[in-house]
């Protein structure tokens, strides 16, 4: 279980863009329609530099108040399950962009 979810919080990826410094070209067709042209908002690009330098990615179950909370870097991260926390910096992501 922990290998599987290690591999799906390595499959979440915040665009370059979001984080003010030019990244590896990503995978896949470039975006096309209203997306392609849809302006990064202050607000994504602070939380996008914040979730970089964080090193720790918390994702919220919207059914209950448990955080899958991975900590380090991706590939050898630990994930658990936390408690959510609204206060704590550290657990105020949405992690939507991908």
């Amino acid at each position: 279980m922990r290998k599987a979810l290690i591999a799906a919080l390595s499959a979440v990826v915040v665009p370059a863009a979001l984080l003010g410094t030019a990244g590896p070209a990503q995978a896949g067709p470039p975006p096309v329609g209203p997306a392609a042209a849809a302006p990064v908002t202050p607000e994504q690009a602070a939380a996008g530099k914040r979730l970089a330098a964080a090193g720790t990615v918390t994702i919220k179950n919207r059914y209950n108040d448990r955080c899958l909370q991975a900590r380090g870097d991706v590939a050898g991260s630990e994930a658990r399950l936390v408690n959510c926390d609204v206060n704590d910096p550290r657990q105020q992501w949405d992690v939507a962009w991908v």
